[in-house]
């Protein structure tokens, strides 16, 4: 008899791991097909954004974003990836990405990573050591005179000028002429010239505070009906305002998607929230 329930015990053990095993395997096959649709999900969406923005060369991204944020909506009738139940929309919202100070490094060199560093330097001097959260990893270095805070464009101007110019008139006649509405380049250029700067001043100044923002967060939803059922989101790197509509605008490209990649509805990352 003992031997039996031995034996028993032993049979349970080994059906037990079995099915643990296989549970196991079954979970990361399901995580690798998640990844897999993921990104193709991810570059069928690229490819959509990139093909509409070649449709609207000499618009101003800024001036097609509503209040909500909202850019565009793109249907496809077919869905978005292999799971769809249908039609689908892409609802495309951005929001300038410039309003933070780059604090990667990566890939940076020279004259470029040599401003980079000063911005830092001078962003932290005056935000302290975390920057208040206005960080980011990609993009350019320069800030949005459109929308970076008045700490932040004052710390460009003080990275741009080795604190040797205030700048305090230039950055109140910023201020002052967001408050009227955009932004135009014509506007900042002028106010770059009023500004006391020495010529190498405002060269120095204008690679830091950007006129014109080239560089958005992207958030993606995939409605259906009226009901989101994906989310992803990345960057939106654009062409400034007035490139692209020259003789090589039939080839070259307004903009591209970067990194963009699935988020969970309730907000956090994954690669395997689409469901139906």
């Amino acid at each position: 008899m003992p031997m039996v329930l031995l034996l028993t015990l032993m049979v349970g053990v080994i059906v037990a791991s079995l099915m643990e095993r296989q549970s196991a395997y079954s979970l990361t096959s399901r995580r690798q097909v998640g990844q897999y649709e993921s990104h193709h999900i991810a570059r069928s969406i690229n490819s959509a954004v990139e093909a509409w923005l070649q449709t609207v060369r000499g618009r101003p991204i800024r001036e097609m974003i509503d209040s909500e944020g909202k850019l565009v909506e793109i249907r496809c009738d077919g869905g978005f990836g292999p799971r769809s139940g249908g039609s689908e929309t892409l609802r495309l919202f951005l929001k300038d990405a410039q309003d933070r100070v780059r604090v990667d490094f990566a890939g940076l060199t020279g004259q470029t990573l040599q401003d980079a560093q000063r911005l830092v330097r001078a962003a932290k001097d005056a935000l302290g050591d975390d920057l208040g959260g206005l960080s980011r990893a990609l993009g350019p270095v320069a800030v949005s005179a459109g929308s970076a805070s008045q700490e932040l464009i004052e710390a460009a101007v003080s990275a741009a000028t080795d604190s040797s110019t205030s700048g305090t008139g230039f950055v109140s006649t910023l201020l002052e002429l967001r408050g009227q509405g955009p932004l135009t380049a014509q506007a900042f250029n002028q106010a770059l010239i009023d500004g006391g700067f020495t010529p190498e001043q405002q060269a120095s100044v204008a690679r830091l505070v950007a006129s014109d923002t080239t560089f958005w967060s992207l958030r993606v939803d995939v409605v259906q009906g009226d009901r989101v059922v994906d989310r992803y989101e990345g960057y939106l790197s654009s062409t400034p305002q007035g490139r692209g509509a020259g003789s090589g605008a039939a080839t070259s490209r307004r903009g591209n998607v970067i990194g963009l990649e699935r988020i969970r509805l309730d907000g956090s990352s994954g690669s395997d929230s689409r469901t139906r």
